[in-house]
């Protein structure tokens, strides 16, 4: 169930949908002026175009798109967002945490090509470091269509939404996530020596899928240490 205030999009799972029988194509265009239906042999087709929001399915599959506009449509999700199933001791946050983000995703047949984990290193921001994999950050989604941060507030601590929802789909996963980082994406004060440290006396910084607050990336002061397997949180690129 969402919580109120939630909005839902376009979904991003491949269900393998497979193709319909060819029956008939119709499309229905509204406007000021009202609307006209045509109908006619060949392949099922369906298309409804309005001021703000179109809607197509062919053969049995279906997605669907909506825009803002005169009728403030819903905001397209650019990017997704799971947490990780898997889990990873300090030392093997970084290019390990991003093979298995890829392929989480790959495996979960999550639709976009390219994902990274989110964390910071001395030399890399989070921020920095998701961009130079995935490129540009717009509207994010869970995988499960609910929209945590419009554009331009993805690295704030003003999120819409938690982000606990796995790349399967299921929703309320609780735990704490390794980040390394601020919620602007700056490297946080600890981060288990840069990610090489898997001893129990060194310390990392990390977030909680229960807040959409600053805590999503960084519970300052607390800190964990660096012998705890904790998930990542994994971002796709548009």
């Amino acid at each position: 169930m969402l919580a109120a205030g939630c909005e839902v999009v376009a979904g991003i799972h491949d269900r393998n949908a497979t193709p319909g029988p060819a029956t008939a194509t119709s499309s229905t265009t509204s406007g000021p002026g009202g609307s006209t239906t045509s109908a006619g042999g060949g392949p099922a087709t369906t298309t409804t175009t309005t001021a703000t929001s179109t809607t197509s399915t062919t053969a049995g599959a279906t997605t669907a798109t909506s825009t803002t506009g005169g009728g403030g449509g819903l905001p397209l999700c650019d990017n997704f967002v799971f947490v990780s199933s898997l889990t990873f001791a300090g030392n093997h946050v970084g290019p390990e945490a991003d093979a298995g983000c890829q392929n989480e995703a790959d495996t979960n047949g999550l639709l976009k090509p390219t994902w990274v984990a989110i964390y910071a290193t001395s030399t890399t921001s989070a921020a920095d470091h998701a961009q130079n994999v995935v490129g540009t950050i717009g509207v994010v989604c869970t995988v499960d269509q609910t929209v945590v941060a419009p554009k331009g507030k993805w690295w704030t601590g003003m999120h819409k939404a938690l982000i606990n929802v796995a790349a399967d789909g299921t929703s309320g996963v609780n735990t704490q996530v390794w980040t390394g980082a601020t919620q602007t994406g700056a490297l946080a004060t600890s981060n288990c020596k840069n990610w090489k440290s898997n001893d129990p006396n060194d310390i990392g910084a990390y977030g909680g899928t229960t807040y959409m607050n600053n805590g999503w990336a960084d519970q300052d002061p607390f800190y964990k240490a660096c012998d705890v397997p904790l998930p990542v949180y994994c971002l796709s690129g548009m």
